[in-house]
């Protein structure tokens, strides 16, 4: 195919979790060509994909609504280390950590609704 094409396909019963994708193009002579494979991620409301993990710069924050979030990061021996909200689908919050091991939580209205641990290292360059 010497011509790019966009396509846009809806999945009207998408499963939780990471889901993958490919089109198939069959040619006016038969043939057929499959497209690379895409892969989605969808997320029930609460949910959360946080990355990288190890973190070096800058931590990402794929949320599976749209809230007043907090998120809350902990060094490991309970100091608290930032705090920032988080109220967009993907959020992206820059960090300047020490290298080591921290523990955070995501809060909607004071309540715990995710957490996990994150390990840190220092960003190359």
């Amino acid at each position: 195919v010497s011509t790019a094409v966009d396509y846009i396909y809806t999945d009207n019963n998408p499963r939780q979790g990471k889901q993958y994708y490919r089109a198939k193009l069959t040619t006016i002579n038969g043939d057929i060509i499959y497209s690379n494979i895409a892969d989605a991620v969808y997320l029930q409301p609460n949910q959360f994909v946080i990355y990288p993990n190890p973190v070096a710069g800058q931590i990402n924050i794929i949320s599976g609504d749209i809230n007043n979030y907090e998120f809350k990061l902990y060094s490991i021996d309970g100091k608290l280390t930032l705090v920032k909200s988080i109220n967009e689908l993907q959020n992206t919050i820059p960090v300047n950590l020490v290298a080591g091991m921290y523990v955070y939580t995501i809060e909607l209205n004071g309540k715990v609704v995710y957490n996990g641990k994150l390990i840190t290292k220092k960003p190359s360059g």
